[in-house]
């Protein structure tokens, strides 16, 4: 996922965000929270034979926390459900093209934090 997004795209993953809303009949579910400033998020997975089908988010969140979950959730569509145990950070950090901010990084990792409990915890 060497995906690098142009500034024109993170604004409009930003205002018009991919994926966003929720899967009636999920197979996975997870709520995250950033307690740093309050942003909060729902993942939802639809799993098929080991495939992501689909994959959306809800929730309350800045900007960077809504472009970094469409631009994340655009790119695992599709993917084996078991590429999510390979995810790192800097995947999900590399789709900015600028610098974040050390509070700026929790935001984008958000929708990372959810990917990771999902794969560490018994989800609904």
């Amino acid at each position: 996922m060497a995906n690098l997004y142009s500034r024109e795209e993170l604004l409009e993953h930003m205002k018009n965000p991919h994926n966003f809303g929720k899967i009636d009949n999920y197979s996975k579910k997870v709520d995250v929270v950033n307690t740093s400033c309050g942003d909060e998020i729902t993942l939802y997975l639809k799993v098929e034979k080991g495939v992501i089908i689909d994959i959306k988010f809800a929730g309350i969140a800045c900007g960077v926390a809504k472009a970094s979950a469409s631009m994340l959730t655009d790119q695992l569509k599709g993917k084996k459900y078991s590429d999510l145990k390979k995810l790192t950070k800097g995947q999900v950090l590399n789709n900015f093209s600028e610098p974040l901010t050390s509070s700026r990084i929790n935001c984008a990792l958000l929708v990372y934090e959810g990917i990771k409990k999902i794969n560490s915890e018994k989800t609904s």
